[in-house]
């Protein structure tokens, strides 16, 4: 007996991509590779429902990943990420993920336009690496919008200066068409983050059951009023993040979870 796992490939996002060899690759090659798993193993419920669309058996489950929680056992310091990127002087606003156009960084840049006529001027920024091209095309937004004092790009951020950023931001903010498990959300949950995503990521449920995320559609004036409703209110934010943190250490706790992997393997082993 063996497992497959889909990996997010099968989301309603990703099918659209490349559609038609997809599809003939699954009514072809893949097909037995299908059909004699004795389990598809998925991430959420969502990605199993999303997945089931194109698998005509039903052997889909869904279990988290295992996710190592020691580097949260406390709540890291902003220390090293002031030191390193500054300390700025109003609210911040974390983008952290892959510098890609399926992320939706413009969202984030028109949400600041709105946000900026109201008023209100969070410090963006934006950590992860991608095509320089696109980087550039970004950062020409920025700067026509005249939000360059608004924005900054980190580059790439990993290690004790990732969980300290996080930790030193106010809202994490993923405007996201699609994402698989989304590991950046349990790790800014983690350091008592609250969230701010869209249904594009598998685990969206899972994030809003705990009270410490908000999901909302991938548009800049629902991007641009979930960071003000957060921004403008300094306890239903910290009480969010205190939630997030509680949720995620109890959804991903190593041992609850591994015996779910365990269930899942004896399952399939009798």
């Amino acid at each position: 007996p063996w497992v497959l796992s889909s990996h997010g490939m099968l989301d309603d996002w990703c099918m659209e991509q490349g559609n038609l060899k997809k599809r003939i690759y699954l009514a072809t090659n893949a097909r037995r590779m299908v059909r004699d798993a004795s389990a598809i193993l998925t991430t959420a419920e969502e990605e199993r429902r999303q997945a089931s669309k194109w698998i005509p058996f039903d052997n889909a489950i869904a279990i988290p990943l295992i996710v190592d929680l020691s580097p949260y056992k406390t709540i890291p310091s902003h220390k090293l990420a002031q030191e390193k990127f500054g300390n700025v002087d109003n609210f911040s606003v974390l983008f952290l993920s892959r510098v890609h156009p399926k992320k939706s960084i413009e969202t984030l840049i028109d949400s600041a336009v709105l946000l900026k006529n109201r008023g209100v001027m969070p410090h963006f920024f934006i950590a992860g690496t991608g095509e320089g091209k696109y980087v550039k095309q970004l950062q020409e937004k920025v700067r026509k919008c005249d939000l360059e004092k608004q924005f900054s790009f980190l580059g790439m951020v990993v290690g004790d200066q990732k969980l300290s950023l996080y930790a030193m931001a106010d809202v994490f903010a993923l405007p996201t068409q699609q994402e698989n498990f989304g590991l950046v959300y349990p790790e800014a949950m983690l350091c008592e983050t609250p969230v701010i995503t869209t249904k594009g990521t598998d685990i969206w449920r899972e994030l809003e059951d705990g009270g410490g995320a908000m999901i909302v559609d991938r548009t800049p004036e629902e991007f641009a009023s979930a960071i003000e409703e957060l921004l403008g209110n300094d306890t239903i934010r910290i009480r969010m993040g205190e939630k997030a943190r509680k949720h995620i250490l109890h959804w991903l706790d190593t041992d609850r979870v591994a015996i779910e992997y365990e269930a899942m393997y004896r399952g399939i082993a009798t």
